[in-house]
């Protein structure tokens, strides 16, 4: 795999994964802004019921129109009647009066009302809230504290005004504001989609013109040298530290060609003392054959004459008083012919003019 692309593979594998731990942040971010403003909306509706109980508390109820006549509304009814008039007119909110060990079922707490009147009670929580499925939809529950004020001593005597005596809890509908919520996820995934392509293409542009077209041309200028082509320059412009890099590489092919020049001078003028020792050994060497074949000739004739008067002298000295004389000297004179022989054999095998003659002979009589 090239360069490049291990780069570019690099670089899409770092953003991606740059952009799954983004996305994860923005989800978890998105889901606590939503969380917290939701609360915020149902804290809001609380303290604005508390206050409206706290109004109708201090004027000991108030009195509405129905039926043809008045109807006296306490603070916990107010509440009852607020959530029908809301489930009439489809509220985007529902609230309710959860109390332990309701008599009326309509305060009968729930799951989630049990469980914040548990922890409001007990001091671990001043006010709770969760997000839960009804219907596969997500509902947002809020609870506070339901807490007797010191208006309301006049209907309920004897109640201490710090006592939690159950909870308000509040329910907002949260499936348009996740909704909104998974839409800016998914325009912000379009968002970064782009903005990461178009990234892409302008660091691949980036890499290809400073990274990768001045090493194609080192890559080129290299096997040019390679090739024997020792006069070739690399010239990049492209930015400081790669015109380091070109001096820095025509300087070494610069002293590579000085080099490679001198020891071809070298090799040239060893080349030509070999030669010239060559020759001179040839010609030392020719005059060693030329010594030894001229030696051997005029040994031989000296040998080749005393051989002769030898045998002569064999042949008019017959007596015993000379005979071994003339057999030491016969013996002797062979001898130094045979060696004279070997000598003239031997040059001529130095030389390459020996002549090999081939006949069958008695191997054994050979060995013997």
């Amino acid at each position: 795999m090239r360069l490049g692309q291990k780069i570019f593979i690099y670089l899409v594998t770092g953003f991606v994964l740059m952009g799954v731990i983004f996305f994860i942040w923005l989800q978890n971010v998105q889901h606590t802004l939503v969380s917290e403003q939701l609360r915020n909306q149902a804290a809001g509706i609380y303290h604005y019921i508390i206050l409206t109980r706290q109004w109708i508390s201090g004027y000991g109820g108030i009195y509405v129109q129905h039926e043809g006549g008045f109807e006296r509304i306490t603070p916990s009814g107010f509440i009852a009647e607020l959530s029908r008039y809301g489930q009439d007119k489809h509220l985007p909110y529902m609230v309710k009066v959860a109390v332990p060990n309701a008599s009326n079922p309509l305060h009968a707490p729930d799951v989630f009302e049990t469980r914040a009147i548990d922890l409001l009670q007990s001091g671990r929580a001043r006010e709770v809230w969760e997000v839960e499925r009804v219907k596969g939809m997500p509902v947002f529950r809020y609870g506070a504290p339901l807490v007797f004020q010191t208006e309301c001593q006049t209907c309920h005597a004897g109640l201490k005004t710090s006592d939690v005596m159950g909870a308000i809890s509040i329910s907002l509908p949260a499936t348009a504001i996740y909704n909104e919520v998974r839409q800016n996820i998914f325009q912000f995934f379009g968002i970064f989609l782009c903005v990461l392509a178009v990234f892409l293409g302008i660091a691949w542009t980036i890499l290809r013109f400073f990274v990768l077209s001045p090493l194609r041309q080192l890559a080129s200028t290299a096997g040019h040298i390679q090739n024997g082509e020792l006069d070739v320059r690399v010239d990049l412009n492209m930015s400081e530290e790669w015109k380091t890099v070109s001096r820095s590489f025509n300087s070494m092919v610069a002293a590579l060609t000085n080099q490679q020049r001198n020891l071809e001078k070298e090799v040239r003028r060893a080349v030509s003392e070999l030669e010239s020792a060559y020759q001179q050994l040839k010609a030392t060497e020719q005059y060693r054959q030329d010594f030894f074949a001229n030696i051997t000739h005029d040994l031989k004739t000296p040998i080749t004459a005393i051989k002769g008067a030898q045998g002569i002298l064999a042949k008019r000295l017959s007596d015993s008083e000379h005979a071994t004389y003339l057999e030491i000297i016969q013996r002797n004179t062979e001898k130094l012919l045979k060696m004279v022989k070997d000598i003239l054999a031997c040059a001529k095998i130095e030389s390459g003019t020996l002549e090999i003659q081939k006949r069958q002979e008695d191997i054994a009589e050979v060995l013997e």
